[in-house]
Formats: C-alpha cells, sequence, structure tokens
C-alpha cells in the first residue's frame, strides 16, 4: 500500500499502471479505497480508455472491488459503474453488447432502479435492440447526470453526452423555444454555389489551422468565426473567401463552437439560393482529392445526408459523426426537410446548453452528436443516410489530424 500512496504522490503513471494490473482483490480496504479509484483514473485515461482484454481482467477487478465501498447513491458509484460498462465491452470483444448490458442489469439492486447508470444501462440495452423507445431511457439518465456534471462530478467523460440524447418530449417541448437571435456579420461575395465547405472556427483554431484549410480548393468555403480579431478578417478579405462572424460572451464558449455550424445551416440555405451539397467539417481537417466521388454518390443514390457512422458504437452520440456532415439539398423537398431539420437543431441546442456553466471539466461535449443522433432517429428518415464506416471509409474522403501536434500532421499532408 505504502508503493501505491508514493507512486500516487510522484504521479508515476507507469508504476501506477504495474500497480493497477497486478491488482488482488484482498488489496482494497474501507481505509485506501479511495487511493485505488485515484489510481484507476490516472491508468484509465493516462491510455485513453484503450486497453486489451487481458488488461481489462485486472482494471474490472478493481471496479468490482471499488464497487463494494462506495455508498450506492454517491457520484463516483455511478461513474463506477460506468467504468464498469467500458470495461466490459472491451473485455468481451467478441460478445454482443446488448448481451453485456442484459448481464449488468441483472446486477442492479432495486434500490438502484432510480439511479443515474440504472436508466444509462436500460437504454443501452433497448438502443441495442433498436427499440423505439431508447431515446426517453437516456433522457432520463442525462437529466440524472447533468447534476453531476454541473458541479463537476465526474470523470468518466465519454458519460457528457448522455445529457444530450432527447426523447420525444424534449424535442415537442425545445420546438416551442424562440432561438436567440445572435448577431451575425455575413459576408458573401459569391452566392452562386452548388457545393458548399462549411465550417466554424474560434480565433485561437483559425490561428493554428487556417493556414492548411486556406489553400485547399477542392470546394468553396464559408467559413464562420467566433470573437475574432481584426487581422483574422483583414486575412479572409484578402483571400476573397465567403465569411461570417459573430461575438459571443458565454462562460462556456465550447459547445457553442462545436454547434455553431449546425445551427446556421438555415442561413447558408437562405445565403446560397443555387446550394445543392453543404459539407460541413471540422477546421483542423483535409479533404482527399476523392471528396468529390463522395458528392456524387449523394447525387446517384438520393441520399439526404452522409454521416461518418461507428457501426459497433458503445453510446448512441459516439454512432455519428460530427467531423463530416453532409447534407444534400438539391431537391426542394430535401431542402425544405434540411431547414426544417437544422432548424430543430438550433432549438434543441438552447433547450439543452446551458451558456452559464463552468468550462473547467467540458462538460457539454458530445452536444452536438448527442442532438444529431435523437434527431436522426426522431425524423425516421434513416433509409435517406449514407453511413461511412468511422474507422475505415471516412479516411477516403478526408484526413482528421491524431490528437496531439495536429500541425506537425496536417503539413506532412500532401493532398
Amino acid at each position: 500500500m505504502n508503493d501505491l500512496l508514493s507512486n500516487l504522490a510522484a504521479k508515476d503513471v507507469k508504476a501506477l499502471e504495474s500497480n493497477c494490473l497486478q491488482f488482488k482483490q484482498d488489496q482494497c480496504s474501507q481505509e485506501n479505497f479511495t487511493s485505488w479509484y485515484e489510481a484507476f483514473k490516472i491508468v484509465f485515461w493516462s491510455k485513453n480508455g484503450k486497453f486489451i482484454p487481458a488488461e481489462c481482467e485486472s482494471l474490472v477487478g478493481i471496479i468490482d472491488s471499488l464497487i463494494k465501498y462506495y455508498p450506492e447513491k454517491s457520484w463516483q458509484f455511478s461513474d463506477l459503474v460506468t467504468y464498469k460498462l467500458r470495461l466490459e465491452l472491451l473485455r468481451n470483444q467478441k460478445s454482443k453488447p446488448r448481451e453485456i448490458v442484459r448481464t449488468l442489469l441483472k446486477n442492479v439492486n432495486e434500490g438502484e432502479k432510480g439511479s443515474y447508470h440504472y436508466y444509462l444501462l436500460e437504454g443501452l440495452r433497448r438502443f441495442y435492440l433498436g427499440a423505439e423507445n431508447w431515446r426517453e431511457y437516456f433522457s432520463i439518465a442525462g437529466v440524472l447526470f447533468r447534476r453531476l456534471a454541473q458541479h463537476g462530478l465526474y470523470s468518466n467523460h465519454m458519460m457528457r453526452g448522455v445529457q444530450f440524447i432527447l426523447s420525444d418530449l424534449d424535442i415537442s417541448i425545445a420546438n416551442k423555444i424562440k432561438v436567440p437571435s445572435n448577431q451575425i456579420n455575413w459576408k458573401i461575395i459569391n452566392s452562386n454555389i452548388k457545393d458548399l465547405r462549411l465550417m466554424t472556427v474560434d480565433s485561437v483554431y483559425f490561428d493554428r489551422f487556417s493556414k492548411f484549410v486556406l489553400t485547399q480548393r477542392q470546394l468553396p468555403v464559408h467559413i464562420h468565426i467566433i470573437n475574432p480579431r481584426p487581422e483574422q478578417i483583414n486575412i479572409l478579405d484578402d483571400c476573397k473567401l465567403n465569411y461570417s462572424y459573430e461575438n459571443i460572451d458565454f462562460i462556456d464558449k465550447k459547445p457553442y463552437f462545436i454547434s455553431s455550424r449546425f445551427i446556421i445551416v438555415q442561413s447558408i440555405i437562405d445565403l446560397y439560393p443555387s446550394i445543392e451539397k453543404i459539407v460541413i467539417t471540422d477546421f483542423d481537417s483535409l479533404f482527399t482529392e476523392k471528396i468529390a466521388s463522395l458528392l456524387n454518390l449523394m447525387d446517384e443514390k438520393n441520399y439526404w445526408i452522409c454521416s461518418p457512422y461507428n457501426k459497433l458504437p458503445l453510446f448512441p452520440w459516439s454512432q455519428i459523426g460530427g467531423g463530416l456532415f453532409v447534407v444534400n439539398t438539391k431537391s426542394e423537398n430535401n431542402k425544405a426537410l434540411t431547414k426544417e431539420f437544422f432548424s430543430l437543431f438550433a432549438k434543441c441546442f438552447y433547450y439543452s446548453f446551458d451558456k452559464n456553466r463552468n468550462p473547467r471539466l467540458n462538460s457539454q461535449w458530445w452536444i452536438d452528436q448527442g442532438i444529431l443522433a435523437s434527431l436522426i432517429d426522431y425524423s425516421k428518415q434513416k433509409r435517406n443516410i449514407l453511413q461511412l464506416d468511422s474507422y475505415k471509409e471516412i479516411a477516403k474522403y478526408i484526413y482528421f489530424p491524431p490528437a496531439g501536434n495536429k500541425e506537425v500532421a496536417l503539413s506532412k499532408q500532401n493532398l
């Protein structure tokens, strides 16, 4: 035990990993379970939650021991159950996720039936089965989790998305909301465009990645910049690009940064009357030469939406990617459908978003993907969606740099 405490004090990740992977059931006690919990979290996130099945075995042992000591009503207990779910799915990669979830549900005590993790597991079970009401259970889990997120009482970052899976009732209430009219300044040099790349960016990301994005010419671009500096506007003017900008004073800004590209789609359709495809992407990404073939495919098969799609999703909000989201507005029917869809997205965003929340733990991350997943299910338009495998097909059309030094990775691409 002294070894564990000294490694924690030194924040020695490698040594803590060794402690955790050699864990024995009798090592955890009422006196030291907090130390094991902290060690586990450090190891789990140092590897970004990626473990081979054999490593999961030891970590599940720690979780099972910790669960015995944490009171069921505590936020740490819910956190631990979520970790257990992720580790069980990693450990049993050949098993069907719904079977794993069913087993975990059987172990839920009667006293836990009103807890966040009960509704999370029941929502997952229904999601994996394709049941129609899976969003209802996630919505309740999201309300319960939101209380933890508002106060920073969680450490499992994947769970942030549960706050933004919306039930039919949530969506009907959101649909009555009046969207705030933020003052957006538009500069459209050329509106006669059929295929358009749409990106939003803040001033920091603009400084880091504009030199890569502005040199690509596969598609005309519209850049929406939030809280820009004057010299950044000058760069866009010098490049003779279409752009827009706005200034916001939210305390938690990042959720708006990642969602504003979807919020302004309605305006983009109005400002570009000839628009046929809107290719919504991350700013720190580059098209490959095959992007045109993707747009042609959408025309040939009359797809309405194209999105990265994880065929083996852990959670609904991780199933649909927001980094490449293509909308086909060529027909009048698709154009009307798109305006209705993104009008509802904007309302759902403001229904779910807390602009005054403490941004310390990015607790409103996944908001865009949670709402997209909810609305695609709600719209009943799945047959008109082209789903690209997140890990295989998407790389044909767009390059996303890995986490770390993204500038170096982008500079090595000859696209």
